[in-house]
């Protein structure tokens, strides 16, 4: 760890910002200055500007040798850090994620099995109505009125209690629910987007794709709602 501290406390020390009088910085400055007021109206300021680029690829490739002088000591300390860090980070990070999946497992048991109970209850108490139905029919059937709107107002209101899981309550430990949702069949998708366009924001265009159709048709690319065009531009290399 020291060793990483003073690898990162060298490369800061070696950290020298570009100043006015710097001759790369002054440089950089003219090379802005030049494009704004460079005006290209023949060949010969063509060629005079090509020259100007190559120059200007030369002070960018400079400066960024002096930037990554200074930037590769410090990714390397940072990298050493992540280095010493991540491989416990890591087995911390894979038994929480046992622990919480335990977890889960027993929480999605118990829901299970309560649902199951509740239905049960809820069977039961339905033979129960219709048991009570079929008595208040035959208290009608005998001439019992009054008992049998009795028992029919009971059996109405008759039901099962509904029990709920409960999860155990701990600080700083919660369960919560996360719906997701995944594509099985992108065909009835794209249909159902067809017939609602005011879910349009469910697709998305792949850009790739249509990048490497457009090279590859160029002009000749004809595709509905998509537009191919040359975006062309000017390639500098050092001499």
């Amino acid at each position: 760890m020291q060793n990483i501290i003073n690898t990162e406390t060298h490369a800061l020390a070696a950290v020298v910002m570009p100043q006015e009088n710097d001759k790369q910085f002054s440089a950089a400055t003219a090379a802005a200055s030049i494009a704004v007021e460079y005006v290209i109206d023949s060949q010969e300021m063509y060629e005079l500007g090509a020259d100007e680029l190559v120059a200007f690829k030369r002070i960018t490739t400079e400066l960024e040798e002096r930037r990554t002088s200074i930037t590769k000591p410090l990714n390397d300390a940072l990298k050493n850090v992540n280095a010493l860090f991540q491989p416990v980070l890591a087995r911390v990070d894979a038994a929480s994620r046992e622990l919480r999946a335990r977890m889960l497992e027993w929480t999605n048991k118990e829901t299970a099995r309560i649902a199951a109970e509740n239905a049960a209850r809820e069977a039961a108490a339905r033979e129960a109505r219709q048991r009570m139905e079929r008595e208040a029919a035959e208290a009608a059937n005998a001439g019992r009125e009054e008992e049998a709107f009795a028992m029919r107002q009971a059996a109405e209101v008759m039901s099962a209690p509904v029990r709920t899981i409960v999860a155990p309550k701990t600080a700083g430990v919660s369960t919560r629910s996360n719906w997701k949702a995944m594509v099985t069949d992108l065909s009835q998708l794209v249909a159902f987007v067809a017939a609602h366009p005011e879910h349009l924001n469910l697709l998305q265009a792949n850009q790739q794709a249509l990048t490497a159709l457009a090279k590859a048709q160029k002009q000749g690319m004809k595709v509905p709602g998509v537009k191919a065009w040359n975006d062309a531009g000017v390639a500098v290399r050092s001499r």
